[in-house]
C-alpha cells in the first residue's frame, strides 16, 4: 500500500493557497482503490513542514486517514467517552483542566501543533480561574498545579492511544517537590478532650469512626446498619459500593477501592450504644430521620432532573465542619495549622505508621489508597516519639562504640 507524500504547486489558476500536499490513505472497500487526500498551503515552507510531519506519522504507524483534531474536539470526545468511568468529582476536575487548556491554547488549535515547550509554558502560567483569588493575592497551590498536569497528561495520552498524535507533549514535564499546607496532627489526648466536649452521641461516634478507623467523611456518613457495613461479629466496617434506589441515594467508594477496616473496642462499644438507640425508619448510622427526609428530597430532585450520576457522597450531611472546629476550640485545640474532619483520618494513618508495627502496604490497603506514595506524601507526619526513637538509636550506637 502506497504511503507516498508529495508536494506540488498548482499554477493553473490564481490561488490563495497554491502549494498542495497529497498523500494516500487506506483502501476504500467500495472502490477497491486507496483514498487520496490533499491539503493546501499559502507558503511552500508550511507545505514542506506538514509533509514532513505526515511522513513521520506514517513511520510511527499512525493511521493514514487520520485527520487533524482540534483541542476542543479532543476534550469533548474525551469527556463523552470517559463519562461512565469517571465519578462526578473527577469529571469536575477534568472540566476545570479543560477550561484552562482551552483558555490558554484556544479550542480551535490542532493538538498536533502543541509542542513540549508549549505544554511547559501552559503549566508554568497556570492561574486560578476565579478572579477573586488573584484580587486577594492568592496563587494556585502546588497540588492544584500537579492535578492539572496529571489530567492534561491523561487527556493527551488518550489522544495518543486514539492515534491522533505521536507523542504526548505533557509526558516529560516534571514538577518539583509539592509544597503542602501543614495540617494539625490530633494526638490521642487531644481527641479525648474533643470527645469530652461533644455531647451528641452520634457526632461522638462519627468522630471515633474517622479517628480510630480512618474512614473518609463521605464513607462514614453513608454507613447503613443493615447494609453489610457494620459487622459486630468480626468487629469490622466493610466499605463497598451501594446502588441507589428510588428513596436512597447511591454510594460509590473513591477509586472503587472496596475494603474492610478493623474497629477497636472504643468504636465497637459506642456503635453498639448508637445502634440500640437507632430510629426504626432511618437505616443510616449517622443520619436522623429529619436529616434523611432532606436527603431523600434532594435525591428525588437529582432523579427528576436526570442527574443521578452527579450525586456526591458528601451531600448526606452538612454543617459538620463548623461544629467540629467549634468543639476543637472548646477542647483547647488551638493551632494556626489546617484543621478539619479529614485531619482525623490523617491522624489515624500517622498513628499507625508511627507505631512501627503496621507495614506500609497494610496501611495502604486499610486506608483505601490506590498508591502507597499518596499515603506517604499527603497523610503521614513524623511525631516527636519517632524523633526521640531515632535519637535513642544513635545514642545506643555511640555507647556501643566506646
Amino acid at each position: 500500500m502506497e504511503q507516498r507524500v508529495s508536494i506540488t504547486k498548482d499554477d493553473r489558476a490564481i490561488r490563495a493557497k497554491p502549494w498542495l500536499v497529497r498523500w494516500y490513505g487506506d483502501y476504500d472497500v467500495r472502490t477497491g482503490k486507496q483514498r487520496r487526500y490533499c491539503k493546501s498551503f499559502s507558503l511552500r515552507k508550511d507545505a514542506e513542514l506538514f509533509a514532513e510531519e505526515k511522513k513521520a506519522e506514517f513511520q510511527a504507524g499512525m493511521p493514514c486517514d487520520q485527520k487533524d483534531i482540534t483541542l476542543g474536539q479532543l476534550c469533548q470526545k474525551f469527556m463523552t467517552n470517559k463519562r461512565n468511568s469517571l465519578m462526578k468529582s473527577s469529571r469536575r476536575g477534568y472540566n476545570e483542566t479543560i477550561s484552562q487548556l482551552q483558555n490558554h491554547f484556544a479550542p480551535t488549535v490542532s493538538i498536533k501543533k502543541i509542542r513540549i515547550e508549549d505544554a511547559e509554558e501552559f503549566i508554568s502560567h497556570l492561574e486560578p480561574a476565579n478572579p477573586s483569588y488573584l484580587s486577594k493575592g492568592r496563587q494556585f497551590s502546588d497540588s492544584s498545579i500537579a492535578r492539572h498536569l496529571r489530567q492534561s497528561k491523561k487527556i493527551f495520552s488518550t489522544a495518543q492511544e486514539w492515534g491522533y498524535i505521536r507523542t504526548n507533549p505533557f509526558e516529560g514535564i516534571k514538577l518539583g517537590k509539592i509544597r503542602k499546607r501543614p495540617w494539625h496532627f490530633i494526638t490521642v489526648p487531644q481527641f479525648n478532650a474533643l470527645i469530652n466536649h461533644t455531647k451528641n452521641i452520634g457526632d461522638t461516634a462519627l468522630y471515633g469512626v474517622l479517628y480510630w478507623c480512618g474512614l473518609r467523611y463521605g464513607e462514614a456518613v453513608n454507613l447503613i446498619w443493615d447494609g453489610g457495613n457494620i459487622d459486630f461479629e468480626k468487629n469490622q466496617i466493610h466499605i463497598h459500593n451501594r446502588p441507589g434506589t428510588k428513596t436512597i441515594p447511591p454510594f460509590n467508594v473513591k477509586d472503587y477501592e472496596a475494603r474492610s477496616v478493623p474497629m477497636n473496642k472504643w468504636v465497637v462499644d459506642i456503635l453498639k450504644i448508637l445502634h440500640s438507640q437507632a430510629e426504626e425508619k432511618c437505616p443510616f448510622v449517622f443520619l436522623t430521620s429529619k436529616r434523611l427526609e432532606i436527603v431523600r428530597a434532594k435525591w428525588q430532585k437529582f432523579q427528576t432532573a436526570g442527574k443521578s450520576r452527579d450525586w456526591e457522597n458528601r451531600y448526606m450531611l452538612n454543617g459538620m465542619l463548623r461544629n467540629f472546629k467549634g468543639r476543637c476550640i472548646r477542647a483547647g485545640i488551638r493551632t494556626d495549622l489546617k484543621i478539619n474532619l479529614h485531619g482525623l483520618r490523617k491522624s489515624w494513618a500517622t498513628n499507625l505508621a508511627n507505631s512501627g508495627k503496621v507495614p506500609m502496604h497494610t496501611l495502604q490497603m486499610l486506608g483505601g489508597w490506590a498508591k502507597i506514595q499518596t499515603c506517604e506524601e499527603f497523610y503521614l507526619q513524623n511525631g516527636d516519639a519517632n524523633t526521640q526513637r531515632a535519637c535513642d538509636v544513635l545514642n545506643e550506637l555511640a555507647e556501643g562504640g566506646e
